[in-house]
């Protein structure tokens, strides 16, 4: 048991870095939502079967607190680091978001700043268009 703990607990890890992608992640978290979710049923099998594992004693009460503190957990706290470093990531992207679109908006107001301090050229290009001659007039 907690030789299955820590390689769920190394393999979750792994899938949390970020450069993995969010398929990993949420693979692991849905592979433990699912081994908690049955930790019920092998409770239940557990307490059926145990002395036929060299068990001297039955640790699988109706309750499954046993399998609870023991399986789900560590299995749980795994999750939740999980969930943590996500939201870690999530907060500093929108952060990097954020920076980047202050940056934006800066240099937008830069920009009108400088069109609304320079005067208007009293020649510009579209003012001295010159009329096209026609065939009649020459």
């Amino acid at each position: 048991l907690l030789s299955f703990q820590i390689v769920v607990f190394g393999f979750s890890m792994w899938a949390s870095n970020p450069q993995r992608g969010l398929v990993p992640r949420f693979t692991i978290m849905l592979l433990i939502g699912a081994l908690v979710r049955s930790a019920e049923y092998m409770n239940t099998y557990a307490s059926q079967h145990w002395e036929e594992w060299g068990i001297t004693q039955n640790y699988f009460d109706r309750h499954g607190i046993f399998v609870g503190i023991m399986f789900c957990g560590p299995l749980l706290l795994n999750c939740f680091i999980m969930l943590l470093r996500f939201l870690r990531e999530a907060s500093q992207l929108l952060v990097q978001v954020k920076k980047v679109e202050i940056e934006k908006q800066r240099k937008q107001q830069t920009k009108k700043k400088d069109a609304a301090a320079q005067p208007p050229k009293s020649g510009t290009p579209h003012n001295n268009k010159k009329k096209k001659s026609s065939k009649k007039d020459d």
